[in-house]
């Protein structure tokens, strides 16, 4: 996992602070590319990445020869569902806007104010009391945020099995209010607060795609919705958040190696 983490680090690092290796159009390309792969796999994704950031370099060179080309299974792809170019286009801007925003510290230098400044946690309320660090019980609708947000969610952890009920929000992602049951104490115990929440707030999501007649639970039958739409719709959501979990794994990192 560590070296997951200073892999990403070291290609914004190219990408965002101009390292002195970079020293063609063609190296920047290549870093932009190697960036979205950390996040997707497909290539039309890839492809609409680079060829948006090349738009916004605005770099007066001959870029037609550095782009990556469409191949024949992505044109057939496209030609099979038109709605795949808009959804790749959908996620080549939210990887390209979470790479303006980023900024990068070195660990040595990182300190537990800089991390985790874009998470918030709204606490609706708990069946029993939970007390903070400091011995004093979390109000209903108390707000956290940054580092007291993670270590909110770190402490329910060892806390007294209950019913607990959250908002989360992180970066461009924003989940309403859920509930933390008791069954989900034991995961909880057993994992990172990434994995936990990688698991407890794309559940519902991941249900529907992996069976798509569990949609009938959450969707009312008079709504007029072609079923692809929602499908497509869920599947982008989910990739959304799994992204900026991506970044919550690094920040979680670098808080617990500083403690």
């Amino acid at each position: 996992m560590r070296r997951k983490f200073w892999k990403l680090k070291n290609i914004r690092q190219k990408i965002i602070l101009g390292n002195e290796k970079i020293i063609s159009f063609r190296d920047g390309v290549e870093a932009i590319k190697k960036y979205v792969g950390i996040f997707v796999e497909d290539e039309l994704t890839k492809i609409l990445t680079v060829q948006m950031w090349t738009a916004e370099s605005r770099m007066k060179t001959k870029i037609k020869k550095f782009l990556p080309t469409y191949s024949e299974e992505i044109l057939a792809d496209i030609e099979k569902s038109p709605d795949k170019i808009f959804e790749s286009a959908n996620k080549a801007q939210a990887i390209l806007k979470n790479l303006r925003r980023e900024k990068i510290f070195p660990t040595a230098e990182s300190s537990t104010e800089e991390i985790f400044h874009e998470l918030k946690i709204i606490f609706h309320g708990s069946e029993c009391e939970i007390k903070n660090k400091d011995g004093f019980n979390y109000q209903p609708e108390t707000i956290l945020k940054g580092v007291a947000a993670y270590e909110f969610l770190l402490m329910l952890k060892s806390a007294e099995k209950q019913k607990i009920w959250l908002e989360f929000s992180y970066r461009d992602y924003a989940h309403g209010k859920f509930l933390i049951s008791e069954k989900d104490f034991e995961i909880l115990a057993e994992e990172s607060v990434t994995d936990f929440l990688k698991s407890r707030l794309d559940k519902n999501r991941q249900e529907i795609l992996k069976n798509p007649l569990a949609l009938k639970k959450y969707i009312s039958p008079k709504i007029m919705v072609r079923t692809e739409d929602i499908f497509n719709q869920i599947n982008l959501e989910s990739e959304n958040f799994q992204s900026a979990m991506k970044y919550f794994e690094q920040e979680e990192i670098t808080y617990l190696q500083s403690c």
